[in-house]
């Protein structure tokens, strides 16, 4: 089974608190996490480790967080010779804020994702060619991945969007 994953990735910042803050007031946080992330990344990442042939369209910031976590992709299996690499943003960026009951706010930071654009969806149009699914979720450009939904049914493959956020 070959799978191209086309999404997000991002650096998590997680911090534990016991409960949330109300507007307006400053907290002290009991922990901080960062961590690899991105919903597409987290997506990769899964089928990598499980074995699949798969292959990851994203685009990072041109920094330490980008190459590290592409490196990190590539040593569980996941084919990331496409990756667009870019100057114009930062690595995009979750924060995390967790409270003692589990529950969870998140604030996501676009960043280098913005650059998972139309052009470079269509730049790699042979990856469609040689999958069995397209798999996507809302994190990149909504132009980005209504292209990559039709250039998935040009070459007849089958898509799974998650349509998270």
């Amino acid at each position: 089974m070959s799978v191209l994953v086309i999404g997000s990735t991002n650096i998590d910042i997680s911090v534990e608190v016991d409960r949330f803050p109300i507007k307006g007031e400053t907290l002290i946080g009991n922990s901080i996490a960062y961590k690899y992330g991105g919903k597409g990344a987290n997506q990769a990442c899964a089928l990598g480790k499980l074995g699949a042939d798969v292959t990851f369209l994203t685009c990072v910031g041109n920094d330490a967080h980008g190459h590290e976590i592409i490196e990190y992709l590539t040593s569980v299996g996941v084919k990331t010779d496409k990756v667009k690499y870019t100057e114009a943003y930062p690595m995009g960026t979750a924060t995390i804020t967790v409270d003692a009951n589990g529950d969870n706010i998140i604030v996501v930071i676009q960043g280098a994702n913005k650059g998972c654009d139309v052009s470079y969806i269509r730049e790699n149009e042979d990856s469609f060619r040689n999958c069995d699914y397209v798999l996507l979720q809302m994190e990149i450009p909504f132009d980005a991945i209504e292209e990559a939904i039709l250039l998935a049914a040009k070459y007849s493959k089958k898509v799974v969007l998650n349509p998270a956020p």
